[in-house]
This record gives structure tokens, C-alpha cells and sequence, in this order.
């Protein structure tokens, strides 16, 4: 009896306090203020109007404004055609990428676009 309270013990320690599964935001058709606090990036997927390319820059700030953010990933250019009107990108759990203000998209097109960000919040 001993060794299992040890057991789970030394188990709940492993735990993360506050820690929620992986969210997606609403749809979204422009630059995005996504999320206010702490979290972890995950990936974002785009439909396109199967005409022009989307760059989509990914930031660390809690305003609606790429000036004093910290941008976390490269821009990302995704390309676009008839018959491929979907992209993305997915980051996993040891990727690590983390914001502390806030999750804020910048989206740059000349036609249209609509976009999902995933993203866990309330990471340490």
C-alpha cells in the first residue's frame, strides 16, 4: 500500500496544474488578436480563395499589433491553386512553441483567406 501511495504521488507530480487539452479559435478572415496569456502554438489551417498565396506571421503579443511582438515562427508562405484550396502547419508538444502575451496572426493577401489557429493556453 505504501509503494502505490509513493507511486501516485510521484505520478501527480507530472501533472501540470491549469494544463487544458489543444483549442481552436473561431474562423477568422484577417489579422487575428487570438488569444490574451500564456500558451503554445500549435498549428493553423488555411482555406484559400484558389488564387493567391498567404503569408501568415505568427506572434507574441497581447495587442492587436505585430510592433512589440515577438515574432515565433518564420513567415509562412502557402500557395494556392483550384484543385489545393487547403494548407497548414502543425507543431507538436516538443516543438515548443510558446507565447507569454499573446497569440496574434498577421495575414497578409491580396484575395481572401480564412484560417483556424490551434493553440493550447495556460502553459508555464
Amino acid at each position: 500500500m505504501k509503494k502505490l501511495l509513493i507511486g501516485a504521488l510521484i505520478l501527480a507530480s507530472f501533472i501540470i496544474p491549469g494544463s487544458v487539452l489543444a483549442e481552436n479559435s473561431t474562423p477568422k478572415t484577417a489579422d487575428s488578436l487570438v488569444f490574451i496569456g500564456e500558451g503554445r502554438f500549435m498549428g493553423i489551417i488555411l482555406a484559400t480563395d484558389a488564387t493567391n498565396p498567404v503569408t501568415v506571421a505568427v506572434y507574441d503579443n497581447n495587442i492587436a499589433s505585430t510592433t512589440g511582438g515577438r515574432k515565433m515562427t518564420p513567415s509562412m508562405i502557402f500557395t494556392t491553386s483550384a484543385t489545393s484550396r487547403l494548407a497548414g502547419v502543425g507543431y507538436n508538444y516538443n516543438d515548443n512553441v510558446y507565447f507569454h502575451k499573446g497569440l496574434y496572426i498577421d495575414i497578409t493577401c491580396s484575395g481572401t483567406t480564412e484560417y483556424v489557429v490551434t493553440f493550447e493556453k495556460g502553459i508555464d
